[in-house]
């Protein structure tokens, strides 16, 4: 009976290991093919001449008054507005673009065509990098956000067919908002924003945002519009 009981339990041991045994496998299986698409060229296939586009790196140096919070945020949307965006990856690895090399042909029909097109991504060339116009978009960006002296500078790394490039954004001083005013006339149009205004979503102190603003304008234009202004424009 003793030695029942120790097969039995064996056998459930046993059980229990082979999940364990087929995850472990999965995952030597997972980081095998890992291997084989890194060992593959993301280069392969670039123009002479040309490189590929590994994407940009915006630095925002002599950003005063402004948090170390609100630095993160800005630089994170400074560098979201770049153009173009470089291939994408997944857990650091451009699969899209190493399945396009995989299948690379230069016809326009046949199986390799469609499984490179469905499955693949061509690679984001450097050539295609605007530098002048993310430039413009960028330092556009930081004067809509109370930086008006700021100045972008861009600066491209080319190494091995591969191409990056850093932004220096020297954004210098914020502006902020020093009052609030609205028209001061009797007008029956005027009272009405005075009150509306009394809800003002721009508040002095506050750095000057050119999109909330905007936003004030809107919020105005709708409630008085709700207050049967409908041919009030701002």
């Amino acid at each position: 009976m003793r030695n029942r009981g120790t097969m039995n339990n064996r056998q459930s041991t046993t059980g229990k290991q082979q999940p364990a045994t087929l995850n472990c496998l999965s995952k030597i299986a997972y980081c095998s093919l890992l291997v084989v698409f890194a060992a593959c060229s993301t280069t392969k296939h670039i123009p002479e001449g040309d490189a590929l586009y590994t994407g940009a790196t915006v630095k925002l140096i002599n950003a005063e008054n402004v948090t170390k919070q609100q630095k993160k945020v800005l630089n994170t949307d400074l560098t979201g507005l770049t153009r173009p965006k470089p291939n994408g990856r997944f857990l650091g690895i451009p699969f899209k673009l190493l399945l396009w090399n995989m299948f690379y042909t230069t016809k326009e029909k046949g199986l390799k065509a469609g499984l490179q097109r469905r499955l693949g991504e061509p690679p984001v060339l450097a050539s295609t990098v605007n530098l002048n116009a993310n430039i413009t978009l960028l330092q556009n960006h930081l004067q809509n956000k109370g930086f008006f002296g700021a100045a972008v500078t861009a600066d491209s790394t080319w190494k091995k067919k591969k191409a990056s490039v850093t932004y220096t954004a020297n954004a210098g001083p914020q502006y902020h908002i020093a009052s609030v005013q609205f028209p001061g006339d009797s007008s029956g149009l005027t009272n009405q924003i005075a009150e509306i205004g009394k809800q003002t979503l721009l508040k002095v102190g506050a750095p000057y945002d050119l999109d909330l603003i905007k936003g004030e304008r809107e919020r105005i234009d709708a409630l008085l519009k709700e207050r049967g202004y409908f041919y009030f424009s701002p």
